[in-house]
């Protein structure tokens, strides 16, 4: 069972450079590019083929942060980060959502109990998603969290920057706090 070996302090431990880097190889030796691709478009071919129009498909990599803490919370164990890489999916409605949930289900088989169900029981601070973690090629785990346009900004960019693309009138690219309307937002 590979353990992180990271260096030790009063606190416990502590990230280093040799953490750092451990990480990285962790990574790399998780998920190639290639097959993260062959899983995209996987995932987006059997939604298509189901009339589930994806608003988007994208792979994350787990932030060094996030990976911090789980490792702290599974005793520096990398055997239960199953998360590093992750497909997100993107649809209109949260119908679509459950849908393709079932969608990427019927490709790959899912851990048992690795579905969260975050739409229905969302999390404390608000975030919404549903998350499953499936066997996919050669048996490796993926991660897919799928969500609705709006949860996908909520969770990426907190609630005032969905209302803020919501008051502009919901625009394609990004939108820039002007005039006395949001004045006390940039503030903040």
């Amino acid at each position: 069972t590979p353990k992180v070996s990271g260096a030790t302090s009063a606190g416990g431990i502590r990230m280093t450079d040799d953490l750092r880097a451990e990480l990285d190889a962790e990574l790399e030796k998780t998920k190639s590019k290639a097959e993260v691709r062959r899983e995209r478009q996987e995932a987006i071919a059997a939604l298509e083929r189901e009339g589930i129009h994806a608003l988007s498909v994208s792979a994350r990599a787990k932030h060094d942060y996030s990976t911090w803490k789980k490792l702290l919370r599974h005793d520096m164990n990398w055997d239960h980060i199953l998360d590093l890489v992750a497909l997100r999916i993107v649809v209109p409605t949260v119908e679509d959502c459950y849908a393709a949930l079932g969608v990427i289900h019927s490709l790959w088989p899912p851990l048992p109990n690795r579905i969260k169900d975050y739409i229905a029981l969302p999390k404390p601070n608000g975030y919404q998603s549903l998350h499953t973690t499936v066997f996919c090629e050669g048996g490796n785990a993926t991660e897919f969290q799928i969500r609705t346009e709006t949860m996908h900004r909520e969770n990426e960019y907190g609630i005032t920057a969905h209302w803020l693309w919501a008051e502009a009138g919901k625009p394609k690219a990004g939108t820039r706090l002007v005039g006395k309307k949001f004045a006390w937002v940039q503030q903040l």
